[in-house]
């Protein structure tokens, strides 16, 4: 079932060169681990065995990966696909990285400032299970192994529903944190749990991103504002057939 949705995915006259320079599915993943029997979010798990089936079927398309930063830099590649992974968890170093590189591809992981070498202190707070981040050594090492470092806060925050000085605070000092760790400068953004409005958007803009993405699912193409862009989440139950079909709603989706 999964060969077909390929050959059909592949052969698709949606899916010529043109079109698919328009059309740009962003996918989104957290925990790159089997599901924790005691989580509070088991959706937020990818088995590693997933996340390589579906690499697999990436390759089997002939898409390329881009980060989420050249969503902002001009033309794409034919077939681009972005894969993102909130959060920064330390599977994104161990796990997911060698499992991307495997099939030649990149990835962009979005850090938690205050929480460098830390856990999801966040979810901890609520009851959920502890997992460790990632440390400033393996930050730097995903980044020298290819792979883009956006900025997630500083402390998890849902932004829209904070004064604008305080998500201010969150979003610039996110920023100058990760690249005092890099010793170089990022221009992506995630919105914890998709907390955005307008008055937050442009505060992004203006610390000097140029992405930002939200938790609506949704495709992209050379119109959607680059500070809103849509993603699809990729849950611990989402199958390579399911993979495949949503690649192929997006470009559907895509259609003048």
């Amino acid at each position: 079932m999964v060969h077909v949705a390929l050959t059909v995915l592949h052969n698709s006259t949606d899916l010529n060169e043109e079109r698919m320079s328009q059309v740009v599915p962003v996918l989104m993943y957290h925990i790159i681990a089997p599901v924790d029997k005691r989580s509070l979010v088991p959706l937020q798990y990818t088995d590693p065995g997933h996340l390589e089936r579906q690499m697999k079927a990436l390759k089997a398309l002939r898409l390329n990966t881009v980060l989420m930063g050249e969503l902002g830099s001009g033309s794409l590649p034919a077939k681009s696909v972005v894969l993102t992974y909130d959060d920064a968890y330390a599977n994104f170093y161990t796990a997911a990285v060698p499992i991307m590189k495997k099939y030649g591809f990149k990835g962009t992981t979005f850090v938690v400032g205050n929480q460098i070498g830390g856990t999801n202190a966040w979810d901890v707070a609520l009851g959920d299970v502890a997992h460790p981040l990632m440390t400033a050594d393996q930050i730097r090492m995903s980044r020298a192994d290819g792979m883009e470092i956006g900025a997630h806060t500083m402390d998890h925050v849902k932004l829209a529903r904070r004064e604008p000085a305080v998500a201010w605070k969150q979003i610039a000092d996110s920023k100058e944190v990760i690249e005092e760790v890099l010793g170089e400068s990022i221009t992506s953004f995630c919105y914890p749990y998709g907390s955005c409005n307008e008055e937050v958007r442009d505060l992004v803009e203006k610390a000097g991103f140029t992405t930002a993405c939200t938790t609506v699912q949704g495709v992209n193409t050379d119109k959607t504002d680059r500070y809103l862009l849509f993603r699809y989440n990729c849950k611990h139950n989402t199958t390579a057939f399911q993979y495949v079909a949503r690649l192929f709603r997006a470009a559907v989706a895509g259609r003048a």
